[in-house]
């Protein structure tokens, strides 16, 4: 697609915000880098910026993942299965998304961003909500995801978030 984006606003209200600092967190760095990734697209960045936030949203992705797969396996989450099969579906997606992209597939802008978009609240007010519901606050049970958040900066979490796409 030539030309700029439509723009639309999101705001990550406190609907979205479910009571879990550590998973609050990592889902606003997600929409900060959905809104760095649409930035990108509708200034007209070369490829490569596109890619590269792409790249990073993947790996950040990917690294809260791992922390709530570590989550539902310390708790014995009932239904860590299903919710883990919703995570490897996305990762999968947003890679291949990725890869158009790395091919000059930037027809798919709109796409990939309302796909990122939608998905995310979505599961933040299905799937991570019933989550949350069942695991106790960080402060109380801070052990299993130490590992996880070693190499990672801290992220404020206000409560609103506006991204553009």
């Amino acid at each position: 697609m030539h030309g700029e984006i439509a723009m639309s606003l999101l705001t990550m209200n406190t609907s979205l915000i479910l009571g879990h600092d550590r998973i609050d967190t990592d889902h606003q760095k997600l929409f900060d880098l959905i809104e760095q990734l649409a930035s990108a697209m509708n200034t007209g960045k070369d490829k490569r910026a596109c890619v590269r936030v792409c790249s990073e949203l993947l790996g950040y992705t990917r690294t809260h993942f791992a922390m709530e797969e570590a989550l539902m396996s310390h708790h014995g989450y009932a239904q860590a299965a299903a919710h883990q099969a919703e995570h490897d579906k996305f990762v999968a997606r947003l890679d291949g998304f990725r890869q158009m992209l790395d091919a000059g597939s930037v027809v798919l802008s709109i796409e990939i961003l309302t796909f990122l978009l939608d998905w995310l609240r979505s599961h933040i007010l299905l799937t991570d909500k019933a989550l949350v519901a069942t695991l106790p606050r960080l402060a109380d049970d801070p052990a299993p995801m130490q590992h996880a958040f070693a190499n990672e900066s801290s992220w404020a979490l206000g409560n609103r978030v506006n991204v553009k796409v």
